[in-house]
């Protein structure tokens, strides 16, 4: 009995402490601007950043701009049932072939292994 009464004083413990020491965590940030926050006021952000409003509907907003060295790219911008920007996507311009297609997928890989590390699968 002493030693379950050991063991739940340690997790609490731990669980304290964890609690205590965990920093303010950033948000993910899109050409520098966090992926937070409404969507006007995310869309009025990107618009500062060069992006043309293209459209809204159900809360998912679309963008036009450049995005990584390529031209004419669409952002989608989504929302969660809150109404708050929750998540990014972009729709690239069509290519002629799949080298094209893989050059590209190669090149936006590097770019992102870069900025964020190789992608660790077993964490």
């Amino acid at each position: 009995m002493k030693n379950l009464k050991v063991i739940f004083l340690v997790a609490l413990l731990f669980n304290v402490f964890n609690t205590f020491s965990q920093e303010k965590t950033n948000h993910l940030k899109f050409k520098g601007v966090e992926i937070n926050g409404t969507l006007d006021s995310f869309t009025s952000k990107m618009k500062k950043k060069g992006f043309t409003f293209i459209g809204e509907q159900g809360g998912i907003a679309m963008l036009n701009g450049d995005f990584a060295g390529y031209r004419d790219c669409t952002l989608y911008v989504f929302t969660n049932t809150e109404g708050n920007v929750s998540s990014i996507g972009i729709y690239f311009p069509k290519v002629k072939s799949w080298m094209e297609l893989y050059s590209n997928y190669r090149y936006i890989k590097e770019l992102l292994m870069k900025k964020y590390g190789a992608p660790n699968f077993f964490k």
